[in-house]
């Protein structure tokens, strides 16, 4: 009696492959994915798949699979008026019939149910013979792989590290400008310092400056703290002393504003402020006339002149010390470089509202606020922040003029952001501004919010930047894109959490403004576990990025992310995932990384994932952004989807990596595990049959049965 074949239910052969093993198999993985529009033909146990485009079967490519036959290993035998040629590493053993356009390549499979013989027919006219046969040689041992049964055989998978390559960050602002030319050798710390005050002051064109001729940000504050800690730390450097008097020319004293004011004796009685001494400064007339032809040097006063300020002062807080805070303007019948009294009135009355906001969150320096008349390619405003009780001095520069209103008092509340932290975070502060700014910047941004929580000017201004560089730079790489982490935090903790955080930030020694004892060696690692010493800031970080994920960061006025993401036309980015493959994102301390895989039509997606320790992961259904939000976000990552799933990663201290592998794309859920792979299901053996690709051991010719390895 002939042997019976083993009970399997007849396979349906076209889940044996996916749609990414058919289009590499016809050679379409160079086109878009949506062009890649196959056509699929089932009839018994045998599938065949063509290519349309256009509207029209393209010639000359299709590839099918079948049933088998052990005739195929005979000696001598042919298909395709072909002899068979032995294939090494396929299946048990292989035979490849080559034609002039096409090639059959016939396999063995053991697998735990019996033999599985399998055919697999490649028609390629764009490839020779043997590139036919080493297409075949992959996809066939996919396909033999996935028979119920067989023992899923290793895939071999493209490996793709998502990177982002840095942004331009000499465009960034003059500090960006500066470092990056610093990198390139073009110039010293001291040189690019030299040079950039110079253009300040106008005495050198921004050509010769600035990489690009425009910038994100106008600030000049960034510049100020890098010369103040270039002449703290680097005593010695040959421009040590060119750097003192450019920054004396961009920086008045107290002492000296008030010189230039005409505050001193000769003038108490004339309504001068009581000072905060108790006493009045005796300044030689003579420093006064240095300094006020220096502060109208582009437009040469009438030399002599030794008062050449009026100073105004502010009512901050009602019934509290007189004159904390000043505002010094040009004297009137000198040049006022296009100045205004209603400038001068906005600017006063933002230092008072900004002043009156602040003190209620941390103690505020004495605050002298000047309007300058450098002309030239100059900041928009800059603050010198001294700390331990000195003022803070605030420079508005003519390029303000061009600031709306809203946009010129939340500009100042921004500088006023800076004397409080200068003031109260001396220590954080002293590190150096190369290694603080991620922070200074981005509480100074988010403390103007604070102060004006309507004009929202931090959101056109900088959301932008942090659409373009939030996958490109961690926090410690950005600056005041950096205020939408803040007012999460602020949204989690309050303003007192968000200055509480500044608190357990890397510091060094320090007892003066210009003494920075042990601060000499600190790097931005320092920063990283600073930051990483502050209770559950991990868990806030990545729900930073869910939320930045859904448009869904809050400001101190109520309005999201979500309603300037529209506002602007900006859309979030993510990494987009379409195809099988392992995709690796290495991530710095307090980088993230954003993912939005898509599995076309009504396909399932396989999916394996890696997530080193000290990388937070977790994932919801839809899209990133605010408009289709189809579930919650869970830290259970799911390994069968379908649809759109946006999948987000954070790293704290230590950094770490996040590898996704979308293994097969699949018809059902269950052909995610091979064992159930292009099965029968619930097909009766009385009604079926059984499967046309199994042999039991039996039904083998006895050569044929000593070649294969016993089941």
């Amino acid at each position: 009696m002939a042997a019976v074949g083993p009970d399997v239910p007849p396979i349906k052969a076209c889940g044996l492959l996916t749609d990414a093993d058919v289009e590499e198999a016809l050679g379409l993985l160079d086109i878009p994915w949506e062009e890649r529009e196959l056509i699929e033909f089932g009839a018994g146990e045998e599938c065949t798949w063509t290519h349309a485009r256009d509207g029209e079967d393209v010639e000359g490519l299709a590839v099918s699979i079948g049933p088998g036959s052990p005739d195929d290993f005979a000696p001598g035998a042919t298909l395709l008026d072909t002899t068979g040629t032995p294939v090494e590493g396929v299946g048990a053993a292989a035979v490849w019939f080559g034609g002039s356009d096409r090639g059959i390549l016939s396999v063995v499979q053991p697998t735990s149910l019996g033999y599985a013989f399998a055919r697999l027919e490649l028609q390629r006219v764009d490839l020779d013979d043997e590139g036919r046969l080493e297409t075949a040689r992959v996809i066939g041992a996919r396909a033999v792989s996935r028979l119920p049964g067989a023992a899923p055989a290793a895939r071999d998978l493209d490996t793709t590290t998502l990177e982002h390559p840095p942004p331009d960050q000499a465009a960034a602002g003059f500090v960006e400008n500066l470092l990056a030319r610093e990198a390139a050798g073009e110039w010293t710390r001291g040189e690019g310092l030299v040079a950039t005050l110079e253009m300040f002051l106008g005495e050198r064109e921004a050509d010769d400056v600035l990489v690009h001729p425009e910038l994100a940000s106008y600030e000049g504050t960034g510049i100020i703290r890098m010369a103040q800690d270039y002449l703290a730390l680097e005593p010695d450097e040959p421009q040590h002393e060119a750097v003192r008097a450019l920054l004396d020319r961009l920086v008045f004293s107290e002492e000296r504003l008030e010189a230039m004011a005409g505050i001193g004796p000769v003038s108490a009685g004339l309504g001068a402020p009581a000072r905060r001494s108790g006493r009045l400064p005796i300044v030689p007339l003579q420093d006064a006339v240095t300094d006020c032809a220096a502060f109208f040097m582009p437009h040469v006063p009438p030399p002599g002149i030794s008062t050449c300020l009026e100073w105004r002062p502010t009512n901050v807080p009602p019934g509290g010390e007189p004159g904390k805070y000043r505002v010094f303007v040009p004297a009137p019948g000198l040049p006022q470089a296009g100045w205004t009294e209603d400038d001068y009135d906005n600017g006063l009355t933002a230092l008072e509202h900004a002043a009156s906001v602040l003190e209620r969150l941390r103690p505020l320096p004495p605050v002298n606020m000047i309007f300058s008349v450098f002309v030239g390619e100059t900041p928009l405003a800059s603050a010198a922040t001294p700390g331990f009780g000195l003022p803070c001095t605030v420079t508005l520069f003519p390029k303000m003029q061009d600031e709306e209103q809203g946009a010129f008092q939340q500009t100042i509340a921004h500088e006023l952001g800076h004397c409080l932290t200068g003031e109260n975070f001396p220590a954080q502060q002293a590190v150096g501004y190369t290694l603080t700014k991620w922070w200074e910047e981005g509480v100074a941004e988010y403390l103007s919010n604070v102060v004006y929580s309507m004009v929202d000017d931090e959101w056109r201004r900088w959301l932008p930047e942090l659409v373009d560089t939030e996958q490109a730079a961690g926090l410690l790489a950005r600056a005041y894109d950096n205020f939408a982490w803040f007012q999460e935090v602020a949204t989690t903790r309050g303003t007192d959490g968000v200055l509480d955080l500044l608190s357990v930030l890397a510091h060094c020694s320090v007892s003066g403004p210009e003494e920075r004892g042990d601060c000499d060696g600190q790097t931005i690692r320092d920063q990283a576990i600073g930051l990483g010493q502050w209770p559950g800031v991990e868990e806030l970080y990545h729900r930073f990025v869910q939320h930045t994920t859904d448009e869904a960061v809050r400001d101190d006025g109520g309005r999201n992310m979500a309603h300037w993401m529209g506002e602007l036309n900006l859309d979030v980015e993510a990494d987009a995932i379409i195809e099988t493959g392992r995709f690796v994102t290495l991530l710095e301390p307090w980088e993230m990384a954003r993912h939005h895989l898509v599995v076309p039509g009504d396909d399932f997606a396989c999916v394996e994932y890696e997530v080193s320790d000290g990388v937070l992961a977790s994932a919801r259904r839809g899209a990133p952004g605010n408009d289709i939000i189809q579930g919650p976000w869970s830290d259970a990552l799911q390994d069968v989807f379908t649809g759109e799933m946006v999948l987000v990663a954070s790293a704290g201290v230590d950094g770490g990596e996040l590898s996704v592998t979308v293994r097969d794309i699949v018809e059902t859920p269950a052909d995610c595990d091979p064992t159930h792979r292009a099965s029968g299901g619930g097909c009766a053996i009385r009604i079926c049959g059984r499967s046309s690709f199994y042999r039991s051991r039996g039904q083998l010719p006895s050569w044929l049965e000593q070649m294969l390895p016993p089941l």
